[in-house]
């Protein structure tokens, strides 16, 4: 069986490298380089049944590099696009049927978020009690997200948050 693929090159190399089309499924372009990882975690991939392919540190015009995921047999919910969005605010998401590109829009980024991000303040009461962490999200421009914390209500820029906590809350 012939299975398509999709071409990716550089004027800097004669080289392409082929990455395996899917079939049916959901493609997140436009990754920042190094953030796949964390999407892979926030939408618990690891025990997705069906393929998921990573491709990390891809060549962009754009972005110099970016990472990039496929995902076999499954279309992402609004609620997982507005998560990614903290992570890649300006990643694409391409619906996949028949190997072809059936819808395609850009991540939006939502004005809440509940559960995965970790407060940077080490006082807050997140921190030291098991209640719901909720942030309210805001932006002045694409690249600075900032979280407003619900219970400390301090604001960090999302560069200040290092600790996720992804699965169960």
């Amino acid at each position: 069986m012939n299975v398509p693929s999709t071409e990716l090159s550089t004027e800097k190399e004669n080289k392409s490298l082929a990455v395996v089309a899917i079939e049916n499924g959901t493609v997140i372009d436009h990754i920042p380089a190094g953030k796949g990882i964390l999407i892979l975690q926030l939408l618990a991939l690891e025990s997705h049944r069906n393929k998921v392919t990573v491709g990390m540190n891809l060549p962009s015009a754009q972005m110099k590099a970016k990472d990039l995921i496929k995902i076999e047999n499954r279309e992402l919910l609004f609620s997982e696009t507005s998560q990614i969005a903290i992570f890649a605010p300006r990643a694409t998401i391409n619906i996949i049927e028949n190997y072809h590109v059936a819808k395609k829009y850009v991540v939006e980024l939502p004005t809440s978020i509940e559960h995965f991000v970790i407060c940077p303040n080490p006082r807050c009461i997140t921190n030291h009690e098991k209640v719901s962490r909720q942030y309210e999200v805001s932006s002045l421009r694409k690249q600075e997200i900032l979280l407003k914390c619900k219970f400390c209500e301090k604001t960090f820029n999302r560069s200040e948050i290092n600790r996720y906590s992804f699965g169960s809350s």
